[in-house]
């Protein structure tokens, strides 16, 4: 039987997990417009992007101890991604960011995105 994939073959890159965890807070005042845009516009558009495969929504449980100058952000989503080519896949998202348009109610002064390689397993739960 002859294998299917020669000795020789270049494999394409692994598919790797990560983790976009993007930090923000709506403009004061506008919490409600800031939470519907996100859940019923925002992250339904970015899970239609190729290598976004889930997303979760939190916010700030309490105000915590923060050094000095630094403005708590009070909301976070994290994005969980499958690609083979972060790079790639971050020029692609940027490339259609005007096609998804935004909302006035996030406060842009202070916001955050930050992608994150996947290095281990979820610990199981005790």
């Amino acid at each position: 039987m002859t294998n299917p994939i020669a000795p020789d073959s270049q494999e394409a890159d692994p598919v790797k997990r990560y983790k976009l965890v993007v930090l923000y807070n709506p403009v004061e005042g506008n919490d409600l417009e800031f939470n519907q845009w996100l859940d019923h516009t925002h992250v339904p558009d970015l899970l239609q992007v190729e290598g976004v495969v889930a997303a979760e929504r939190l916010r700030l449980a309490f105000a915590q101890t923060t050094p000095p100058g630094y403005t708590d952000h009070q909301y976070m989503t994290v994005y969980d991604l499958e690609t083979d080519d972060i790079q790639a896949f971050h020029d692609r998202l940027m490339a259609g960011r005007a096609s998804r348009g935004s909302s006035n109610a996030v406060d842009r002064s202070n916001n955050s995105a930050r992608y994150f390689e996947v290095i281990g397993e979820k610990s199981p739960e005790p």
